[in-house]
């Protein structure tokens, strides 16, 4: 079987298996429930024992000698963001009081992927040298069927 994903990108049988069936769609969706229900417990425990052994915490690593000559290590990130249209308002604010605001942010060019559609071929084909493609992984899903598909 081959075919092509919502992006594009080619997907082919691995040669040498079987086709999938019906038993493994189910054997799938049950290992997909336990995994979210393990991901669950596990968040859930990791939470219990760091609000345990390391209170008051704050971003950084932290280390807590535990038995037989091992250490739990812990890692707290801070994930920052800037709002872009707050630091465009405030730059000339930053300026004033000798802040370098452009040092501080990176600016990530990314991919206008519905603009990026519209391109013809050759276009792609000029623009594509300045970009890497690769798949990502492919998403399932079991759902009941729309009224009238069968």
């Amino acid at each position: 079987m081959s075919g092509e994903n919502e992006d594009g990108a080619e997907m082919v049988e691995v040669p040498g298996r079987p086709p999938a069936t019906e038993a493994d769609l189910a054997e799938w969706y049950k290992l997909q429930e336990q995994l979210r229900n393990l991901k669950f417990q596990e968040m859930f425990l990791r939470r219990h024992i760091f609000s345990s052994f390391f209170p008051g915490a704050t971003e950084g690593s932290h280390v807590v000698p535990i038995s037989n000559g091992f250490e739990l290590v812990a890692k707290v990130p801070y994930d920052y963001k800037v709002d872009e249209a707050s630091f465009k308002a405030l730059k000339e604010e930053f300026e004033k009081a000798g802040l370098a605001a452009d040092k501080l942010v990176r600016w990530k060019p990314e991919l206008e992927k519905r603009q990026y559609n519209t391109l013809t071929a050759e276009e792609k084909l000029l623009f594509d040298q300045c970009m890497t493609i690769k798949p990502g992984s492919p998403a399932l899903e079991i759902r009941e069927a729309k009224k009238g598909k069968k």
